[in-house]
């Protein structure tokens, strides 16, 4: 009995199969890539595109963030800054003119005093005020409950003024002030503040025996 021949084996096509792996690759990367990658279709014109991306860039580019937030606080921030400034150079001047009050008030404790000896003890004592500025009004009486305080005008000032040196142990209320213009007036005037600052100290004591 002679052996059966061996059947006759199938080519195989390796071009063919690499073709169709690679159209299959294809077809699956088209199928998961969005449409916008492969140009513009009908529901993605190219117009479109091409006006939305330079909004798209101008809205997150971070160029002159920095100007524009220094352009919004810097009015404020000046501001504060100058009314800071305003309000330490007011209590300069007013504890500087309350010490100068209490000195000068020595002298018409002890009965030495006249109006001019006053002011010029005054001004000797305040170099940051200019002294023809300075205005005052110092009361005598047999009893504090008889003085009263002077009232502020609608300019910021002192409504009256004189000088009454009174006796031995009579009861004395002095009162200094000076109108102060603000350092930035029209800056602040702008803001809402007004244009004078009243500084003003009072001093209430008894002459001595003399």
């Amino acid at each position: 009995m002679s052996p059966l021949p061996n059947p006759r084996p199938t080519p195989i096509h390796l071009k063919r199969v690499f073709l169709s792996f690679r159209n299959f690759l294809v077809q699956l990367m088209i199928e998961k890539a969005p449409a916008a990658a492969f140009g513009p279709t009908p529901t993605t014109p190219m117009f479109g595109q091409m006006k939305a991306r330079p909004i798209a860039l101008l809205l997150r580019d971070g160029r002159g963030v920095m100007a524009i937030e220094f352009a919004l606080l810097a009015p404020v921030f000046l501001l504060v800054l100058c009314a800071w400034m305003e309000v330490g150079l007011c209590l300069l001047m007013e504890s500087t003119l309350d010490n100068a009050t209490r000195d000068a008030s020595r002298l018409i404790r002890t009965g030495s005093a006249t109006e001019a000896a006053f002011k010029a003890a005054v001004c000797a004592k305040v170099p940051v005020i200019p002294c023809a500025s300075i205005t005052y009004n110092v009361q005598s009486g047999s009893s504090f409950a008889s003085l009263s305080y002077v009232s502020v005008s609608s300019t910021g000032t002192l409504s009256s003024t004189g000088f009454t040196a009174g006796s031995s142990g009579s009861d004395m209320l002095v009162q200094v002030a000076y109108s102060k213009p603000t350092f930035f007036s029209s800056f602040l005037k702008k803001a809402g503040f007004g244009g004078n600052i009243l500084i003003m100290t009072t001093v209430a004591f008894q002459n001595e025996s003399y």
